[in-house]
């Protein structure tokens, strides 16, 4: 009875642990991109915006953002990392056709789908149940 009772409070630290971990992770990664997405839609909403220097940077993003998916992928769903690739690439084909007005909505999106996937996998009460 003991050495079940042993094994299952290490079992239940090990589970706490990681999922500290990958909340960690996940909130830099979300941060670190979000960033970057903000920096975008501030030189789009500047008047001498260069759009292939946007699409340009859009593309580094995506770039860095599929890196990070690739490690996100283990523990997240992938429907939510696919949404921020394909809204990555819609921005990136807005900024291609000089439609930059129309981006900003796109930019907004994809920022709001990086929240939800960063609340939506936080150790809260309301997310257990």
């Amino acid at each position: 009875m003991k050495k079940e009772l042993i094994i299952t409070i290490i079992i239940i630290i090990a589970i706490i642990i990681a999922d500290i971990c990958t909340q960690n992770y996940t909130k830099k990664c979300v941060h670190e991109i979000d960033e970057k997405l903000q920096n975008i839609k501030q030189e789009c909403l500047e008047e001498e915006s260069d759009n292939l220097k946007l699409a340009q940077d859009v593309d580094e993003v995506y770039q860095e953002w599929t890196k990070k998916s690739d490690k996100l992928s283990f523990y997240l769903e992938h429907d939510e990392l696919e949404k921020v690739h394909s809204s990555l690439r819609i921005i990136k084909g807005f900024f291609e056709s000089d439609e930059i007005n129309d981006s900003i909505p796109e930019l907004e999106n994809c920022m709001y789908i990086l929240y939800h996937i960063q609340e939506k996998e936080a150790f809260k009460f309301k997310n257990i149940f």
